[in-house]
């Protein structure tokens, strides 16, 4: 076709009359250098956006559009059908654009489930370890570095929340469990607080009362006695005020000494060993005074 239109041109040029300008014969050769230049540029913006390049194709639309825009192109004899393709590719841009948005937000989005389901993989077991009864510190530390690291991968795509709504959901459910770990790491934090102060109040408390039952000697098993109650009077007033702090920590199963408790277990068991200890106490004042008179 191209041909063909060249060659109606350069008919043209021979058949004009041997006084015809000189002026209007370039004008012709440029009309078909000008148009021939717009055909192709619109054969590139069209390649570009049949792969969502929109743009590279709208410089190339441009320069096309620049192209027709030279006067002598009025001389070219299909310039209304460029003019027309032209016009179409300027209308299919804003589209162009509009899929390649949802495109590269949707890479964007995968891309970001991506980071954060592997942050989520890493923070799953970690909290999940807090659960256990003997939970040490560096599960402790261990889940609130995943939990930071979970929280950074959901921020690093807050723009995208706004974007799309599916991924907003998503990195909703996700955030509430991030959430949920601050108090999780807390409680475990006191559960570890519990067992190093009433717990192990306890641990000494029952171990001067054994000793106590095994002393011959009345005085000696009287003072020990005497320790075990102070022990576990410890306990129990520590106790009940880290229970007052953070109630959530009564039911928490910790290991205390070689026993799975709860705080609150402790607590009472603590106050009822002190009230035993008192009560036995009170026969020996009783012959040690008997013995004095």
């Amino acid at each position: 076709m191209a041909w063909n239109r060249r060659h109606f041109l350069w008919l043209g040029l021979i058949l004009l009359p041997s006084c015809a300008s000189p002026t209007l014969k370039a004008r012709l050769i440029n009309a078909e250098r000008r148009a021939t230049e717009a055909e192709k540029l619109l054969d590139e913006a069209e390649r570009q956006m049949a792969e969502l390049e929109p743009a590279p194709a709208e410089r190339a639309v441009k320069q096309a559009e620049q192209a027709m825009s030279d006067p002598d192109v009025g001389y070219y004899p299909e310039r209304q059908q460029i003019r027309d393709r032209l016009a179409a590719d300027l209308r299919k841009l804003p589209e162009v654009k509009r899929k390649r948005e949802a495109r590269d937000l949707a890479i964007a989005v995968d891309a970001h489930r991506v980071e954060i389901e592997k942050a989520f993989v890493e923070f799953t077991p970690a909290i999940a370890a807090l659960r256990k009864p003997d939970v040490v510190r560096a599960e402790i530390d261990r889940a609130a570095e995943t939990a930071g690291a979970l929280k950074d991968a959901i921020d690093h795509g807050r723009d995208l929340e706004l974007k799309d709504q599916s991924y907003a959901a998503y990195v909703r459910r996700l955030r509430g469990f991030v959430d949920q770990s601050h108090a999780q790491i807390e409680l475990a934090k006191k559960r570890l607080e519990f067992a190093a102060g009433p717990g192990k109040l306890r641990s000494e408390g029952l171990e001067l009362a054994q000793l106590a039952k095994s002393e011959r000697n009345r005085e000696n098993r009287a003072k020990l006695r005497a320790k075990a109650m102070e022990k576990f009077n410890a306990c129990a007033n520590d106790g009940e005020h880290m229970l007052g702090q953070l109630p959530e920590l009564a039911k928490a199963v910790t290991a205390i000494g070689n026993e799975s408790l709860t705080p609150q277990a402790v607590v009472i068991g603590c106050i009822k060993r002190a009230h035993l200890l008192k009560q036995a106490s009170r026969p020996l004042l009783k012959s040690a005074s008997r013995a004095g008179r």
